[in-house]
């Protein structure tokens, strides 16, 4: 590609497109970063949930009323006091 015109217009054509460069690096570099600390926060997540797990006995009793069948998923959760 040949630019013709001034060598400043061909300088400050260089300078645009490098500062756009930069500046998407940049912004590549700040989504990584943040790509990085979800990372660190699911995997510090899963630790959790993966230490919470064991053996427990207990009964629950539960009474759902409705007026049509229907499916449902019940999670239960406890806490161990003391």
């Amino acid at each position: 590609m040949r630019l013709y015109g001034h060598p400043s217009a061909y300088h400050a054509y260089l300078y645009t497109d490098l500062e756009l460069c930069f500046f998407y690096l940049l912004q590549i570099s700040i989504l990584q970063e943040k790509i990085l600390q979800l990372e660190r926060q699911i995997a510090a997540e899963t630790e959790k949930t993966a230490s919470k797990r064991g053996t427990a006995r207990g009964q629950v009793e539960v009474v759902i009323v409705a007026d049509n069948a229907a499916f449902v998923e019940l999670k239960l959760t406890y806490s161990k006091e003391g």
